[in-house]
């Protein structure tokens, strides 16, 4: 789709928008991403909203400003037939202890979802892909096994957020 992570966009002189994994984590994209890489991920996100009926879009939480982007373009294209379900940005919402009060899921209620052991495990391998984020998100990346089981037990598995005022329309 031609979209590329935070850490490697630039600006005209190809200095890095996001030169820390602060700066990717601020919640503040850049401008130069609201001018130029909002309208792409719009782009991408109105392509695939055409026949959906429900969207899982992160919740945003941890401010990666790719997600913040996402979210922003998810809520602007889709329309009232379409079911959205935020999903908690995990590992990100590690250090988030109690999301009940945030400002990202105001209308928002939550739905726990369990996973089996199985699911838990697929979850921490797909999670150990990411070899580059390791240490930024778990420290060692030995951390990341026992900090996911921690976080699925904390809510019960997979965690997501749906509006409350959500009401289904049959064309």
């Amino acid at each position: 789709a031609g979209l590329s992570d935070a850490i490697y966009r630039a600006d005209a002189d190809g200095q890095p928008l996001y030169p820390t994994i602060s700066d990717v984590l601020s919640g503040n994209p850049h401008p130069l991403d609201w001018e130029a890489e909002l309208p792409r991920v719009k782009a991408v996100v109105e392509e695939h909203l055409r026949a959906a009926r429900v969207v899982y879009c992160p919740l945003s939480v941890g401010g990666h400003v790719d997600h913040v982007l996402t979210r922003f373009a998810v809520e602007l294209s889709a329309d009232e037939r379409v079911l959205l379900i935020f999903y908690e940005d995990f590992p990100y919402a590690l250090a988030l202890d109690d999301l009940s009060r945030d400002p990202l899921v105001a209308g928002l209620l939550p739905s726990d979802f369990p996973l089996r052991e199985s699911e838990i495990a697929q979850r921490i391998r797909a999670i150990g892909c990411y070899q580059s984020q390791m240490a930024a998100l778990f420290g060692d990346p030995a951390h990341l096994p026992a900090r996911t089981r921690e976080y699925v037990q904390r809510v019960g598995g997979e965690r997501y957020w749906i509006p409350i005022d959500f009401h289904r329309h049959d064309d």
